[in-house]
């Protein structure tokens, strides 16, 4: 993960210069790390807690600008309320399969006040302070109190605003194992006018994944889970413009009539007995 590696980095850093005697302060690390860190959410608790550290180091060197050093700040408090909060909201969605037990499998159950999944015979499952991927195991260990041994599967649907060209934009509720191609065409596929080498997803204002890394997403068969999707997340279909249309018209015109323009040339040449 980028936040691991340049958390150490900074730790190295740090104690690379406390060393050195003639150093009156830090040595500047380049911004660089901010900025790739920014737009990074991870999913797994100790990811988290490194990118809390990173955040609040960044938000107190003096090697970045005062914007970065902000930016950094804003950050160090969502990591820290998402830590103490967790990851789940009044509305979300989740998806329980309890084998041999029908009641209990549904295609998702929506989180209550709380937050906390309630769940038919069972009762409530607190989900206060649960991170995605704490998430699964906490509804087992709930469903264990009435039904011991039960093989439980959740899984979180990711809400996801789809917008440009394809045939239904707007938000969908999906499981985070589905591929890339799976949301598109969920959302009816894409339009004539869509340009899918130039998609991005978006979150907030930044622009986590560009078309690139899109683009080898569906050829990769990666998963939503794969590619950090998160709850909120924009994937933005880029349509072509009327330039764009029209600069491809100017460009089928001249592939269709230099054929013509060279047979007259060549007619006029004859003509004047150049051979």
């Amino acid at each position: 993960m980028i936040t691991t590696r340049w958390g150490g980095w900074l730790a190295g850093a740090l104690c690379l210069c406390a060393g050195l005697a003639s150093a009156q302060q830090p040595a500047a690390p380049s911004p660089q790390p901010v900025e790739q860190a920014r737009g990074v959410t991870p999913t797994v608790r100790e990811q988290l807690q490194q990118q809390l550290v990173f955040y609040q180091n960044a938000a107190q060197s003096p090697a970045y600008s005062e914007a970065l050093r902000a930016e950094a700040r804003q950050d160090s408090v969502q990591a820290r309320a998402r830590l103490r909060e967790g990851d789940f909201k009044v509305g979300d969605r989740i998806s329980v399969v309890v084998e041999q037990q029908p009641t209990l499998s549904s295609d998702s159950f929506a989180v209550s006040a709380g937050p906390a999944l309630i769940l038919p015979g069972v009762g409530s499952i607190n989900l206060a302070g649960v991170l995605v991927d704490e998430m699964e195991s906490a509804v087992r260990m709930g469903v264990s109190r009435v039904y011991r041994g039960a093989v439980v599967r959740a899984e979180r649907l990711v809400r996801i605003q789809i917008e440009g060209g394809v045939a239904r934009p707007g938000f969908l509720s999906v499981r985070g194992t589905w591929r890339l191609d799976d949301l598109i065409q969920a959302a009816g596929g894409p339009n004539t006018t869509a340009q899918l080498s130039q998609m991005r997803l978006e979150r907030g204002k930044a622009v986590v994944l560009g078309g690139d890394s899109l683009q080898t997403a569906l050829r990769t068969a990666r998963t939503l889970n794969d590619m950090q999707f998160l709850d909120g997340d924009r994937l933005v279909v880029p349509v072509a413009t009327p330039a764009d249309a029209e600069s491809r018209l100017r460009v089928l015109y001249f592939v269709t009539t230099l054929p013509v323009a060279i047979i007259g040339l060549i007619n006029i040449f004859r003509g004047n007995g150049v051979r």
